[in-house]
């Protein structure tokens, strides 16, 4: 169950998630054809279980409150085990790994 792990880890983590953990009753032939990977047409996954946040209307659709990170133009690290990816929005998002 390494993914109801990443899940419960995420929520532990304090991100805001919504998990669906497919099942064979959620196989409909068009988005989900299978519960494996992949699970079939991405497009259609994303609109079944994301328009509800992604959509300006949606049902759970949020607001950025204040600049968001393009009009901020800051750069962010992540730290891996490797090193830090370095995201920069001063331009063009640029995305790099630096190792070390």
């Amino acid at each position: 169950m390494p993914k109801i792990r990443q899940f419960a880890n995420m929520i532990a983590a304090g991100l805001d998630v919504d998990g669906h953990f497919l099942t064979e009753a959620d196989v409909d032939g068009e988005a989900i054809k299978t519960t494996g990977h992949p699970v079939g047409d991405r497009e259609k996954v994303v609109i079944k279980y994301a328009d509800e946040y992604m959509r300006e209307d949606g049902k759970f659709a949020r607001q950025v409150v204040g600049p968001n990170d393009f009009e901020c133009g800051d750069s962010f690290e992540y730290p891996t085990t490797n090193g830090k990816y370095v995201i920069d929005f001063s331009g063009y998002p640029r995305i790099e790994l630096v190792e070390g």
